[in-house]
């Protein structure tokens, strides 16, 4: 008896080795053309985090999350990650763009204001995106010619105020640009932009004299010695640029992206003062 109890152990003894060996060469489940994006992707912009398990995308932000049934798309432009009933869109973003490097892109589609936008990458490089580098270029820090000939000006206002202050512009995006059209005629065109509606918005043909006093605003400010200045992250805030182009061919350049430009190395509002006063028309900046 004890011969045969000692037979049947042994027996399941190599039944369960044998179960354990072949379950050491199974292999991982394969997702198919859903494998390169398995696991956890960081948003750039915030502290959003995307999750794909299987064929399921989990997007986390804060204590709200929402789980969706997901498939590749191809298209002529890219890949994509499209929910898998063919909704157009996810609801809470659009579809997402898989980029060249490997980071997803997708926004918040909202009807009458600048969503949020997402940009996911892996833990590794969420790092190396926040942070910010300086890609300045080595120009010149004076300016010789007394001809300016090209000018303009970009800058976004809403929870930065820059110099203008509480009581100052609305908030928006606004653009000022400044062509010779041809000797001694010079062509001003301004506009600024809400979320869904109009700040301003002129075109004028301003004289010699105007210009002449941007270009000698543009020295007694400051600016020639922050030639070349550039400074970026990849975090998604609205930046600022000053570009100036001379007779001589001398090129003044100034900008600031991402969180960069959360601050401003030279003063915006003595250049909106100027700029806004060859309009003829409430404008929304005073």
């Amino acid at each position: 008896m004890k011969t045969k109890q000692k037979t049947i152990l042994a027996a399941a003894a190599v039944a369960v080795s044998a179960v354990l060996a072949a379950c050491s060469f199974i292999k991982p489940k394969d997702h198919g053309e859903l494998e390169p994006y398995q696991g956890l992707f960081y948003d750039v912009n915030s502290k959003s985090v995307l999750e794909i398990r299987g064929k399921y995308m989990t997007l986390t932000w804060g204590s709200w999350k929402e789980t969706v049934k997901i498939r590749l798309n191809h298209t002529e432009y890219g890949d994509q990650l499209v929910p898998e009933n063919g909704d157009p869109d996810f609801g809470f973003m659009t579809v997402i763009d898989i980029l060249p490097d490997g980071s997803l892109s997708a926004v918040e589609p909202l009807l009458d204001a600048p969503g949020h936008t997402y940009s996911f990458v892996r833990e590794e490089v969420l790092e190396k995106e926040r942070e910010i580098r300086d890609l300045s270029e080595d120009l010149p820090k004076e300016i010789h010619s007394e001809e300016l000939t090209d000018f303009h000006l970009y800058f976004t206002l809403g929870s930065v105020r820059y110099d203008f202050g509480d009581s100052g512009p609305l908030s928006g995006s606004y653009s000022f640009d400044l062509t010779r059209e041809e000797e001694g005629r010079y062509l001003l065109q301004a506009e600024g932009m809400g979320d869904s509606y109009v700040i301003l918005r002129f075109e004028k043909e301003v004289p010699e004299e105007f210009v002449k006093e941007l270009r000698e605003l543009i020295v007694s400010e400051g600016l020639p010695a922050l030639n070349g200045y550039y400074q970026k992250n990849n975090v998604r805030f609205p930046g600022y640029s000053l570009e100036a182009e001379y007779s001589s061919g001398e090129i003044l350049r100034i900008r600031a992206d991402g969180e960069a430009a959360k601050s401003c190395v030279f003063r915006l509002k003595p250049f909106t003062d100027l700029l806004l006063s060859a309009g003829d028309q409430e404008t929304g900046m005073e």
